[in-house]
This record gives C-alpha cells, sequence and structure tokens, in this order.
C-alpha cells in the first residue's frame, strides 16, 4: 500500500489547514493509502483527525510575537523536515505538501529523490526575503502542483505539472433553513493583520452605528487586546469581537453580508474559503476585486466586488443599499446558496485522492 506523508507547519483555525484535514480524511477513507501527519503541536483543524486514522508526527514549530524568534522555529522546522524526508521515508512514499511553507521538502527530495507534490494556497510572488527564497526553491524543483484557483496557478512561474482544485466545503444548509429575520450582522472572519483589512472593518463600523457588526479573529483573547492596544483602536458598542471559535455556523447564518477587506497592494487573496463557507449559509459576501474572489463572486448576484476595499464611505453606501432593499437581500441570500450547491458539485477532494493513486 502506498504512503502518503502530509507535511504543513503551523496546525491552526484557519483555511489552510482545513482544507488540509478533509483531504486528509478523503485519502484515508479511500483505502488505497497509508498516510502520517507531520504538522505543529498547536491545537487546530489538523488535531480533528483522528489518531488511529493517521499517524502523526510533531514539528517544532509555533507562532511567535517576536520575529526573531518565529524565524527560528521555522528555520527548525525545516531542518526537522529535511532529515525527516532523508531518514524516514523510501523512495515509493509520496511527500504532500501543504502551502509553499515547508520548503526544505524540496531540497531533501532532491537528494532522496522523492515525489513532491505541492498543494498552493498562496502567492509566492510577495516582495518579502522568504517568499524570495522559496520561489527560487519552488521554481528549480517543483514537480507536481494543485492549486486552488486558476488565478494562482496562472501566476505562479515555471510550474511543471499542474492542475486545480477549488476549496470544498460540506454543508446540508438548505433554502429553507435560511431564516432571514436572523440575519442582522455584518460579519468579517479574518487573521490578525492589518493587510486583512481588520483597521477598515473596526472604522467601517466606527462610522456605521446603526448596523451590527461581528469581527471573528483567528487569535486568542491576549493577542487580540495586545493588537488593540498597540494600534490604539477604539471599539464601538456597534461591534463584537471574538477570539479563535471552532465552529462558525451561527455567525454565518445570523450575518446578512461577510466582507473580505483584504488589501491588494498588500496581499491577494488567492481563493477565499470564506467566501464559499458564507455562501453555504446563504450570506453574500463584498471582497475585492482581485485575486481568487473573482472566480467565485458574480456582482450582484451572490455578492460585490470592491475596486477600493479602503473606501469605507462606498462600502458603507454598498452595505446600505444591500440592506434596506429586502429583495434584493433575499435573491441574492439565495443566489448565493445555490451557488454553493452548484460549485461543489463540479468540485471534490475525490480528484486529489484519484490523482494521488496514480503517483
Amino acid at each position: 500500500m502506498k504512503k502518503v506523508i502530509f507535511i504543513h507547519l503551523l496546525n491552526n483555525y484557519t483555511g489552510s489547514p482545513k482544507v488540509l484535514r478533509d483531504v486528509i480524511l478523503n485519502v484515508v477513507n479511500s483505502g488505497e493509502f497509508n498516510c502520517l501527519l507531520l504538522t505543529s503541536k498547536t491545537d487546530g483543524f489538523l488535531s480533528q483527525i483522528d489518531s488511529n486514522k493517521i499517524s502523526k508526527y510533531s514539528l517544532l514549530y509555533k507562532w511567535h510575537d517576536v520575529t526573531i524568534f518565529s524565524l527560528l522555529y521555522f528555520l527548525l522546522a525545516q531542518f526537522q523536515i529535511f532529515f525527516f524526508i532523508l531518514f524516514k521515508t523510501n523512495k515509493n512514499d509520496i511527500i504532500y505538501l501543504n502551502t509553499i511553507l515547508p520548503f526544505s521538502a524540496y531540497l531533501a527530495s532532491r537528494v532522496s529523490h522523492r515525489k513532491i507534490v505541492n498543494h498552493i494556497h498562496e502567492d509566492m510572488n510577495l516582495n518579502k526575503p522568504l517568499y524570495k527564497l522559496i520561489k527560487k526553491v519552488y521554481k528549480r524543483y517543483n514537480q507536481d502542483s494543485i492549486f486552488v484557483s486558476k488565478y494562482l496557478e496562472s501566476v505562479t512561474c515555471n510550474v511543471k505539472k499542474s492542475f486545480v482544485v477549488y476549496n470544498t466545503i460540506f454543508n446540508s444548509y438548505k433554502h429553507t433553513d435560511i431564516d432571514l429575520t436572523k440575519k442582522k450582522n455584518i460579519l468579517m472572519i479574518s487573521s490578525l493583520k492589518k493587510f486583512k483589512g481588520v483597521d477598515t472593518f473596526i472604522n467601517l463600523a466606527k462610522s456605521s452605528e446603526k448596523l451590527s457588526f461581528q469581527l471573528v479573529l483567528s487569535s486568542t483573547h491576549d493577542e487580540i487586546e495586545s493588537f488593540l492596544k498597540s494600534n490604539n483602536f477604539k471599539i464601538t458598542d456597534n461591534l463584537k469581537i471574538f477570539s479563535i471559535q471552532k465552529d462558525l455556523s451561527t455567525f454565518y447564518q445570523e450575518a446578512l453580508i461577510t466582507l473580505v477587506l483584504t488589501k491588494p497592494s498588500q496581499w491577494i487573496e488567492t481563493f477565499g474559503l470564506t467566501i464559499l463557507e458564507s455562501f453555504s449559509y446563504g450570506t453574500p459576501v463584498i471582497a475585492p476585486n482581485f485575486g481568487g474572489p473573482k472566480e467565485l463572486i458574480n456582482n450582484s448576484e451572490n455578492g460585490y466586488l470592491l475596486n477600493d476595499v479602503e473606501n469605507i464611505s462606498s462600502i458603507k453606501q454598498l452595505i446600505k443599499d444591500f440592506v434596506y432593499r429586502r429583495d434584493d437581500l433575499i435573491k441574492m441570500s439565495f443566489n448565493s446558496l445555490d451557488y454553493y450547491k452548484k460549485f461543489i458539485d463540479d468540485n471534490s477532494y475525490d480528484k486529489i485522492t484519484k490523482y494521488l493513486s496514480t503517483k
């Protein structure tokens, strides 16, 4: 039986480990593979995989608010990955990298002639030293790549073999489950980064006192408090901020609309799992008119695409127009759910499992 070694650096409650969790479960349930997972000891979606179904190996990696410590943990994890592949795998094993960050696996595979499949979620063209290094390694040594969007595939250089598999989520929500009387909040789900537009959302809430806002962040309460204090943010009564949430269903069910306010000048959304999750509960989305969101949102049908995600006055007006036009609200809510159902009919992690069986 073939063995697949899945590698993901930071296990947490964000999109890429959630996708990997579902990929692993699909691969395991096929009964065709022995599976092993290398990831951090931290709590996250990958912790939800039954240890009886997959062997686990811990990476000594974690995020630290002091940059130099984060870098040291990152380098330590790269050495672990490199030597694990060299001494704990054989030539018939498939090394499955989730995101571009475990890049030392490419160097190890070059030495040991291992097969590498890279599930790529992020754009490596960012103007940062680490991404420049990863890009060089990828360009030279990549073998097989799975991209989360056509956009991401198109902007990645020197791809040897690739195909696109859109992220998939599974939800049994129905039209009859949509209760518009419960939908009252403007929602944003994000990591605690300024480039994600957290500051824009806070200022938007401040300027829209008659509307109710909810911000769910993939960070602890202490991390959020520290962030707010260091940036001198004043939180208004109409904004509620939540720390790490394992279940987001209630937030989506009670949201009139979901906002994705990532700043394209600093980071481009390559897919946007939040968008699809939102659709699955009949909640339209406002997102940047750049990258992956353009493959999910049809303007004025299941959401809106923004050319300027930092223009608070235009976003505020767009939300008000949507909220107070009930007919549009109902139509777009049903359109969102319909789009989600059509989307998942055509896209499944079965494609990845079948692909691995050919390696």
